[in-house]
C-alpha cells in the first residue's frame, strides 16, 4: 500500500516514534496533574505549569522528576485531601 514512499523499516520506525510519543505525552499530563494539585496550595507551581508546556523532549520532562517527588513528599496531606 505504502510501497512507493515506505518500506516495512519504515513503517516500523514511524509506529515506534508514535509509541515514544504518546509515552511522552503520558507523562507530561501527569507531571501537569500534579502541578496543577500542588498550585491549589502553592500559587508559584504556575511558573512550573508553563515551562512544562513549551517542553518537548524526553530529557526535558526527565527535569521535573525530582521536584515532582519533593512536592509529592512535602504536600502529601494536602494531595491525600484531593482524592
Amino acid at each position: 500500500m505504502f510501497e512507493p514512499e515506505l518500506d516495512e523499516a519504515g513503517v516500523w520506525h514511524v509506529f515506534n516514534l508514535d509509541q515514544e510519543y504518546g509515552k511522552f505525552m503520558r507523562q507530561k499530563s501527569k507531571i501537569e496533574e500534579v502541578l496543577k494539585n500542588v498550585q491549589n496550595f502553592d500559587p508559584k507551581m504556575e511558573l512550573h505549569i508553563q515551562s512544562l508546556q513549551v517542553a518537548r523532549s524526553q530529557s526535558e520532562l526527565n527535569n521535573y522528576t525530582y521536584l515532582i517527588r519533593f512536592l509529592q513528599s512535602y504536600y502529601s496531606k494536602e494531595l491525600e485531601q484531593l482524592d
